[in-house]
């Protein structure tokens, strides 16, 4: 039989795993606001979305993409809205 002293003590360092792991993986997909210059180490796009905007002035675009080293990253930039490019 595993007295409480045991079982608590398990718990704690299960709920510490639990917060260290979810804090990683939140840092991890910090974003990074891009610079006219700036070098992006992309090998795999996974999303880009847009704010509407009305227009052809710049909106602000979003970009989830996997680096060289395999871990996924997030890239704020700003960029005209597809409808000016067909014409309108």
């Amino acid at each position: 039989m595993i007295s409480n002293k045991t079982r608590n003590t398990a718990r704690v360092i299960v709920a510490s795993l639990g917060m260290l792991l979810s804090v990683s993986a939140v840092a991890e997909n910090r974003s990074v606001t891009y610079k006219y210059g700036d070098k992006v180490d992309v090998i795999k796009v996974l999303s880009i979305s847009a704010k509407d905007g009305s227009g052809c002035k710049p909106v602000d675009h979003r970009m989830e993409y996997i680096d060289s080293a395999g871990k996924k990253q997030v890239l704020n930039y700003r960029a005209l809205p597809k409808q000016c490019h067909k014409g309108r």
